[in-house]
């Protein structure tokens, strides 16, 4: 369900980032979608209402983009970690920025995306990963029955 909204140019592997917002810039450059900086803006008000760093190392963030045709998600994996307030206010690693189109939710699709980076199996070999399309194969393989 969620492999079908990562190709591989929206992958970034290496993340590395002074920060959070930085992190969140990196990605949404990578979005494909005119104005990343609005995104990004959007993103960083609803995280004073309540963060997306999970714990464990993830965070979600989502928005919605006037510009967006279908779902996306861009993946950026920081093997040494992003500095965040997070719930448990260990570093992220692994985050996956989703974008929906105006009137989307997205909800089915953060579900599944929570529901996979909950698994540890699943989040270490996810650092792990050597390609962009080793991710991509590795999240369908992951979420086939």
């Amino acid at each position: 369900m969620i492999a079908e909204y990562i190709s591989e140019d929206k992958v970034i592997l290496s993340l590395e980032a002074g920060g959070y917002p930085e992190a969140l810039n990196r990605l949404a450059a990578r979005s494909g979608i005119p104005d990343p900086e609005g995104l990004v803006g959007r993103i960083l008000q609803r995280e004073k209402l309540m963060t997306t760093a999970l714990g464990k190392g993830i965070a979600l963030p989502r928005t919605n983009a006037d510009h967006a045709k279908r779902p996306a998600i861009i993946v950026g994996i920081s093997p040494r970690g992003v500095a965040v307030k997070s719930v448990d206010r260990w570093p992220v690693n692994v985050i996956f920025l989703h974008i929906f189109p105006a009137q989307d939710n997205g909800s089915k699709i953060l579900a599944q995306s929570l529901r996979l980076l909950g698994d540890d199996n699943f989040r270490n070999e996810l650092i792990k990963v050597a390609t962009p399309d080793a991710l991509v194969r590795m999240v369908a393989k992951w979420e086939q029955p």
